[in-house]
Parts: structure tokens; C-alpha cells; sequence
């Protein structure tokens, strides 16, 4: 499990090389690099049937803020998700096998939702749009679960 997280973190890393967003993406791959370095542990997951959907920088509601900037004050980057309020920040989510960081909020009447950021420009935007609103199952850390008191 370890061996496969840390690969995992590698082909993160290249891909954010690739896609010129290291000072952005790379911060996805190195928390998940960290974490298996020291044993692996990523806690308990719960695994929850939500619905999921995708965002641009460019279509209405997509990004508030002209800079992009999301709830953890970060610049919106490939590998993050908006996550409903019950989740912690930081807290790493994996859906379809890709681990993503809660790094946004939904907005409050969309709460219960994933919103993954799709990234910059129209060709984001159309595969935002192309990803339409989805059913499927989100593996959550319970460590980054908040009690409704916390809310």
C-alpha cells in the first residue's frame, strides 16, 4: 500500500510537471508522499454515495474570487475538490481511485456535494461541463469528518 501511494504521488507530480502547475498541484502529491512515508496510515475511511460534480475558473459560479482563490486561501489548482462543510480542509477525498484535497467549499445549497476543479480556460470549462453531475462513491479520511456542532 505504501509502494502504491508513493508511486502514486510520483505520477501526481509529473503530471503537474507536465501541466505547469507544480507550485499548485505538487502540494496534493507531496501531503500524499508524506503520509506514506511515515507507515502509510491514512486513518479510517468512510465511504459515502454522493453526488459529484466539476468546476471551472470560467462558467458562472465556478470561481467567486477573479484570482480563483479557494476556501484555504490557496489558487485554485488540478487536484483539488470543493467539499461539503462536514469535511475538514486538507482532508484528502478519493473518488474513481484519484485521491483529490479539500481545498473549497459548495455553496451552502449545494452542500453535500464534490465539486472537483477541472482547472483554467474553455477547454476546462467544456470538461466541467462534459462531466456533468455524477453519482459516486467518495472514500472520505474519518479523521477529517466534523461533528455538526462543529459546523
Amino acid at each position: 500500500m505504501v509502494t502504491i501511494l508513493i508511486n502514486l504521488s510520483k505520477v501526481l507530480t509529473e503530471l503537474a510537471l507536465v501541466l505547469g502547475l507544480l507550485g499548485q498541484a505538487g502540494a496534493v502529491s507531496d501531503t500524499l508522499a508524506a503520509k506514506a512515508a511515515s507507515g502509510g496510515d491514512f486513518g479510517a475511511k468512510t465511504a459515502i454515495l454522493a453526488e459529484v460534480t466539476a468546476y471551472s475558473n470560467i462558467e458562472n459560479g465556478g470561481c467567486d474570487d477573479p484570482d480563483c482563490i479557494m476556501a484555504s486561501g490557496k489558487k485554485a489548482y488540478i487536484g483539488a475538490v470543493a467539499c461539503p462543510r462536514s469535511i475538514e480542509l486538507s482532508t484528502t477525498v478519493i473518488i474513481d481511485g484519484t485521491p483529490f484535497m479539500c481545498e473549497d467549499r459548495t455553496s451552502k445549497k449545494f452542500d453535500g456535494r464534490f465539486d472537483i476543479f477541472m482547472g483554467y480556460g474553455k477547454e476546462n470549462y467544456k470538461k466541467a461541463i462534459q462531466f456533468g453531475r455524477q453519482e459516486k462513491q467518495v472514500q472520505v479520511l474519518r479523521e477529517g469528518i466534523r461533528s455538526q456542532k462543529e459546523l
